[in-house]
């Protein structure tokens, strides 16, 4: 499993990094009149990272890798 997860080593990478910024946001409309009406088109691929995350947590975790298990949760 952490083979073929491999392929999204520079992507989970680039993630951590990101993730030690103070802060981001994305190139939303967070000014409209109505807030139900903001389009959320980057949630579909924070689900496909969260999900990658996910499996190859459980895959460290099978693998005896608990200190690289838990560098995937931030």
């Amino acid at each position: 499993m952490l083979l073929a997860l491999s392929k999204y080593d520079p992507a989970i990478e680039e993630l951590r990094q990101a993730s030690e910024l103070p802060a981001s946001r994305f190139p939303l409309e967070y000014d409209k009149e109505d807030p139900t009406g903001i389009l959320l088109p980057h949630l579909a691929a924070l689900k496909r990272c969260s999900q990658v995350l996910q499996l190859r947590a459980i895959a460290e975790l099978q693998n005896g890798q608990s200190d690289k298990a838990l560098m995937n949760r931030r």
